[in-house]
Formats: structure tokens, C-alpha cells, sequence
């Protein structure tokens, strides 16, 4: 079997957990026969973007101001993807794998499953994905008790949809299992395949473990550094501490002590103060020098709850370290059944600490019968064998079946819907969009929603013709009412909504119809990328609407090709008469109700932003209604179980980063915790601003939701606390 590994991190160019599962797991697979290409990127300015081939590895070197110059709002994430796409093809046309297997981490290979399931790719780049499990970004964030700002929730919600993609999740433990189903919803298509771990010494002997204790790993809230400094504290209290070392990099901690190891010198015992040495982060000698070599050795700390696997433990634990875990994480199932009684309970419940203590301090047996566990779980042979069934589904020939035959769609089954209320000149510039299309045979259908204005009356007299179908209402009822009635009256079996203001690229129909007719999923719906004219010219490239993160930041228009029968079914409410998210609150029925809509990814839509249009800026009345819209749909989709559980953290998520802007700490907390290129990017797409525009409707779902925020929805739409 020949797979291709797409990774940001892998065993040739860093370091980390995830390139330590490259490492041992291209060791077992190259070991029973696969063949393991590599494919990862890193960034450098100093010249163009270009793709390095050296063996088996493709290493992209990233100038980042091109991805920038292509995707200037982002999201980052999606941006990176879809730049990554045409190097990724490259790479499979140079291997042709069995097999395309990837990370959760940054979702790499989305761009790469989205063009798949649309059908746009050749029949020798079309790959079977297998993602492995490496953990949420999101995870981190809420183990760190740190609050994304709305640009990383949106930046990070392609992971979970990644995995929801993919024709095979791997996750590395069962507890991973568990948090991926809490974060995706229940997956079909999930295997727990522990990763292989080679033990550097097989025949070590350990006898009784002195009197120091070490922790591996980076210096965080995420990775148990609280949880540390309590266990200590306690233990302190009845057993000696000769040393204590903290080996790795020093996070942010996001309490009022922002420093880590201030932080920890801050709330540790004071007699132990002198015994922690703060490393820094080590590279791999200085870490065997310092943690694997000295022949003695004491208790190694691994109270991390959000890891996946925690290849950390495996090492300190094969270095001769006797660990002191946390049940209910990733390193309890290192554990034999019958030594699950010596974890920390999850509480961090301490009262059992003198009898953990006593019978880790006894001897070497323990420690022996914990590593000979481990050693049976991550044995790398082991591995490879459940690798190999778990995708042999995949790659098996596939049986020859008789195709049912599908006539394809055609110009002349759609028809362009508008609803009009006093159109002035720029309705001829969408018509004059229509008409210019490369395939002709659309019809057009315009309803007047009472207008008024006799210029109007005279333009729309005018504008009817063989192709186009005018249909005047002596009665205004509205956008929705309107649209409605024109879904009552078309014929055709698909339709495409036109605001009389926007416009269509000249390849619109003609590409949406070739992703109808090949898509693998049978998308109910195509939707394009969208390009803003008017007051910005921003490209809005999010495709989130797989994912819970959907009902709190919308990006869609219903500008798309779509079933008129699916249109029939979700419909539109009579009375939303105020630009309550109509277009949110149909796309989020649409999804309710079974229906999928495909993304091509090319600004084929034009969107025309103008002050005072219905949308923009937004009232506090239209916030309110959109809350009641919303929080109805999450209600449905919770009583239907469609929701994953985490929606509701980040509803009240939303509520804490409310607090923070009112009491003037939000903006300078959210920007400290991104990375410079996020950072950028908040600079250059304006995400703080625009998450504030977006705010007031994710303050009102909370609002409605919980009945004790009234001064939340007071401040998001501006009024004084």
C-alpha cells in the first residue's frame, strides 16, 4: 500500500507530538511492506513559494504574503488549505497513493475533501482520506481555560469538518473517541488505533523511584500545570521532595499571573520553591542528558486532560520514571484495569494521595507492570496490522455494480428567481449578469412586491420579455413573502435567488451545474465563494455550515443553485419582515431537514454591500428576532440530537467574551492569544471589527437563552450597563 502523509508537522522538519507519530508510525508501516510518502510545508519569505522533492518527502516552502495577497480576509486556516491544494495534487500525481492520510491539526487536506465530494477532481487524484485524530485546537483553548475570539473559532471549526469529510477517522485512544464525538456528533466511519511507540529500553530495570519528580511537556493550564502545583502542595504535606523539574517551553497563562513560572512560584509550597528548575524548552539530547541517562530516577506528572495519546508519558515512562497519571484522560488507558485505582480521580479529588504515593514508592512492580501495558498497546506491529483493516475497505477493488443513470441538469431546467420592491438601474446590471451567461436556456423570474415608484413600474414594463416573466403584486408583504410566492409559481426543477442589486460571474451556471451533476454526495444545493463590491471588495471564502460553528457566525447568502423541491420544503416565513437573517435562518432548516448543499470554491458570486441596505448596519430589533430564529433551530437540533454537545459552551463562550469587552480587557486578551500570523491577519482582514458586527446576534441567542443576560444584550448593540 502506498499512502501519502500530509502533515504540518512531521519527523523531517520539527518536532512535537504529531512528528513523533510520523516517525514511529512510518518506522511500523515501512516495516510490513507500505510505502510512506510525506508531504508537509513551512514558511519562508525570503523567496517565492516553491515545492522541495527530496525521496519521499515534499517539503513546500510558504512565502506568506502570497496566501495573503490571494485570501486577504482569511479565514487563515481555509486560506492555507486551498493554497496548499495544487501542490498537494502535485504530490499525488508524482506518488498516485492508495490512500491520502492527514491531520485534524489545521484540517490541511479540507481544500483537498472538498473538491473531492464536489466531484471536480481527475478520476487518478481522487484518493480515499483517512484522518488521524491529533487533537482540537479548540480542545486546547478550553483545557487552557483561554476564550477563542470569534476569528479563531471560525479559523479552527475546519477541523471538525475535516474529520466529518473523511472516509475513515483514526483516533489514537479512546478518550479521543469520546471527545471527538462530543465536538463532531456520533461518527460511522471512527476506529480508536493507538499510536506505535519503539522503546529505546526494552530490559530496563527500575528499582525504587527517590524522592524527585519531573514533568515533559509544555508549561500551560492545558497540559495540567495547575494540577501540578496542587499535587505537590499536597504531597509536600506527608512525603519528601528532593527536586522537582519542569522541562519544556513556558506558555501564557490566562489568569491575572501571565507568566508561567511566576505563576508557579507564585501558588507552590514555599519550602519547594528552591527545588524547581525551570529547563526551557530542550532539545532531544539535552532532554535524554537531563531526564533518561541519571540512574536514578523518581515520579514523572501527567495530569494533561485534553491529549489525545501523550507520547510525553510513553518517554518518561521508558526513560525508568514512575508516573502519576489522571483518570478520565488519554494516559489512564496506558494502565492495566487492575492499577486504574492508583490514577488522580478527574476531580483532582486528592484525599487517596498517601495511598497512590504508598504504592507507587514501593517498588519497581508497578512501574514494570504500567510500561509492559503500554509497551502491548503501542507495539508497532500491532499498529500496522489495525491500520491495515481499518482501511482496507479503501483500497480493495471496487465490485463492478450497475449504475443507475442520472440526466444530468441543464440551463434549461433553472430558472433565476427575484424578488423587487422599486428596482432602480442596477436591476439591468444583474440582468445584464444573467444574460451573459456561458450556457443560455435559464429562464427569469421577477415578482414585484407592490412597487410603487412609477420609474420602477415603467422599468420592469420594459425589462419583461420571452425569457423574462415579470409577475406584479398590488400589495408590499415583504422579501420573504415574495420569495415564497415566486417558489410557488416556478416550474423548473432548480432555481438560483438573485437580489435585484447583485451580480454573477459569466461562468456561474455553467460551473454550478458541472458540481450539481458530479458531485459524490447528492448536494441538494451549490454554493460559491462570494466577492463583495460596493463598500469593500472583501472575498468571503468560509465554508462552515457542516459544523456547529454554523449557528454562531453565518457567511451564506441565498444566492445558489438549489432544488426548487428542497426550496418548497424549507421555504421562507411570511412574517420576517425586518431582515432578520432570513437567509441564516434558511440555510440553518435546510440543514435541519437532511438537505446538503456543495461549495465551489470560486468567487462566482457578487455581493453588493451599500450602507442602509437591509443588512448592514445592524438593529438592535433585527438582533433580537434573529436570537428568537436561532435559538429555535438549536432547540430542533438538539431535541433531533444533531447537535454536538459543545455548541452550548460556546454559546455561553460567547457570554464571557461579552463581559470581558465591558469591562475593557476582551480586545487586548483576544489579540495577546494569537500567534503573529493570526495576528496579522486580524490586522489585515479587520476580524476584531468584524466579529463585533457579528456579536450582537450571538448576545441575543444568550439573551433568550438564559433569561439573566439583559445586560449583555444591552451592551451588545451599544447601550450602557
Amino acid at each position: 500500500m502506498r499512502i501519502l502523509f500530509v502533515s504540518p508537522e512531521t519527523h523531517f522538519n520539527g518536532g512535537g507530538g504529531i512528528a513523533t507519530y510520523s516517525k514511529f508510525s512510518h518506522q511500523a508501516l515501512s516495516s510490513s511492506g507500505h510505502e510512506v510518502f510525506t508531504f508537509s510545508w513551512s514558511f519562508d519569505d525570503s523567496g517565492p513559494t516553491r515545492l522541495i522533492s527530496e525521496g519521499k518527502f515534499f517539503d513546500l516552502k510558504i512565502n506568506g504574503n502570497e496566501i495573503w495577497k490571494v485570501f486577504p480576509q482569511g479565514p487563515f486556516n481555509q486560506a492555507l488549505s486551498y493554497y496548499l491544494l495544487p501542490y498537494i495534487l502535485e504530490a499525488i500525481d508524482t506518488t498516485n497513493p492508495d490512500i491520502i492520510e492527514s491531520t485534524d491539526y489545521l484540517g490541511p487536506l479540507f481544500a483537498y475533501q472538498n473538491c473531492r465530494r464536489n466531484g471536480s477532481l481527475k478520476p487518478t487524484q481522487n484518493k480515499p482520506v483517512v484522518v488521524y485524530n491529533h487533537g482540537f485546537q479548540r480542545e486546547i483553548y478550553r483545557a487552557n481555560a483561554s476564550i477563542p475570539t470569534a476569528w479563531e473559532r471560525v479559523n479552527t471549526s475546519l477541523e471538525r469538518t475535516t474529520l466529518q469529510w473523511a472516509d475513515m477517522v483514526f483516533a489514537p485512544s479512546n478518550h479521543a473517541k469520546s471527545t471527538v464525538i462530543r465536538q463532531c456528533g456520533n461518527l460511522p466511519n471512527i476506529a480508536v488505533v493507538p499510536e506505535p511507540y519503539y522503546w529505546g529500553s526494552p530490559d530496563r530495570k527500575v528499582m525504587k523511584p527517590d524522592d524527585s519528580f519531573a514533568f515533559l511537556g509544555r508549561l500551560s493550564i492545558s497540559k495540567g500545570l495547575d494540577h501540578i502545583v496542587h499535587f505537590l502542595n499536597v504531597l509536600n504535606s506527608f512525603a519528601p521532595i528532593s527536586g522537582i523539574t519542569l522541562v519544556g517551553k513556558k506558555d501564557y497563562i490566562p489568569f491575572k499571573i501571565n507568566d508561567a513560572e511566576e505563576y508557579v512560584l507564585k501558588k507552590i509550597a514555599s519550602n519547594l520553591r528552591e527545588k524547581i528548575h525551570f529547563t526551557g524548552r530542550l532539545s532531544s539530547d539535552q532532554i535524554n542528558s537531563l531526564l533518561r541517562d541519571p540512574q536514578e530516577k523518581g515520579y514523572s506528572l501527567n495530569f494533561s486532560p485534553p491529549e489525545t495519546f501523550n507520547f510525553a508519558f510513553l518517554e518518561m515512562l521508558d526513560f525508568g520514571w514512575t508516573p502519576f497519571g489522571l483518570a478520565g484522560t488519554a494516559v489512564a488507558e496506558f494502565y492495566p484495569d487492575h492499577l486504574q485505582k492508583y490514577l488522580i480521580p478527574k476531580d483532582f479529588d486528592l484525599s487517596e494521595l498517601p495511598n497512590i504515593y504508598k504504592r507507587l514508592s514501593h517498588g519497581s512492580n508497578f512501574w514494570r507492570e504500567v510500561r509492559d501495558h503500554s509497551a502491548k498497546l503501542t507495539d508497532p506491529a500491532t499498529f500496522s496490522q489495525n491500520y491495515d483493516q481499518a482501511v482496507s475497505h479503501l483500497i480493495r477493488p471496487k465490485q463492478t455494480v450497475t449504475a443507475i443513470v442520472k440526466q444530468p441538469a441543464r440551463a434549461t431546467d433553472v430558472t433565476f428567481l427575484m424578488a423587487t420592491f422599486n428596482p432602480d438601474a442596477r436591476i439591468h446590471e444583474t440582468l445584464e449578469s444573467i444574460n451573459s451567461q456561458t450556457i443560455k436556456g435559464a429562464k427569469v423570474l421577477i415578482y414585484s412586491d407592490g412597487s410603487n415608484d412609477q420609474d420602477s413600474i415603467d422599468r420592469l414594463d420594459k425589462i419583461a420579455s420571452d425569457q423574462i416573466s415579470v409577475i406584479k403584486s398590488p400589495s408590499n408583504e415583504g422579501l420573504c413573502a415574495t420569495r415564497r410566492k415566486l417558489i410557488n409559481v416556478c416550474q423548473s426543477p432548480l432555481s438560483i435567488f438573485m437580489d435585484d442589486d447583485d451580480t454573477i460571474d459569466p461562468t456561474y451556471l455553467e460551473k454550478t451545474l458541472e458540481i450539481y451533476n458530479s458531485n459524490i454526495f447528492s448536494a441538494n444545493a451549490v454554493l460559491t465563494w462570494r466577492k463583495n463590491f460596493g463598500t469593500n471588495d472583501h472575498l468571503v471564502i468560509n465554508h462552515n455550515i457542516d459544523d456547529y460553528e454554523f449557528f454562531l457566525w453565518n457567511d451564506l447568502r441565498m444566492t445558489s443553485l438549489i432544488e426548487t423541491a428542497a426550496l418548497r420544503s424549507v421555504n421562507f416565513r411570511p412574517s420576517m419582515r425586518h431582515g432578520e437573517a432570513d437567509d441564516w435562518d434558511f440555510w440553518l432548516r435546510f440543514n435541519e431537514l437532511g438537505y446538503r448543499a456543495a461549495m465551489l470554491p470560486q468567487a462566482l458570486f457578487h455581493y453588493r454591500v451599500t450602507p442602509g441596505s437591509m443588512s448592514w448596519p445592524w438593529s438592535s430589533g433585527q438582533a433580537a428576532l434573529t436570537a428568537e430564529l436561532l435559538s429555535q433551530r438549536i432547540l430542533t437540533g438538539s431535541k433531533l440530537s444533531r447537535i454536538p454537545d459543545d455548541l452550548m459552551l460556546e454559546i455561553m463562550t460567547s457570554r464571557e467574551t461579552f463581559r470581558m469587552q465591558a469591562e475593557g480587557s476582551g480586545e487586548s486578551i483576544a489579540v495577546q492569544s494569537l500567534n503573529q500570523q493570526d495576528q496579522a491577519a486580524v490586522m489585515r482582514g479587520k476580524f476584531i471589527r468584524a466579529a463585533r458586527e457579528k456579536h450582537p446576534i450571538a448576545g441575543r441567542i444568550i439573551s433568550v437563552m438564559h433569561r439573566a443576560t439583559s445586560w449583555l444584550a444591552r451592551k451588545s448593540i451599544g447601550g450602557s450597563l
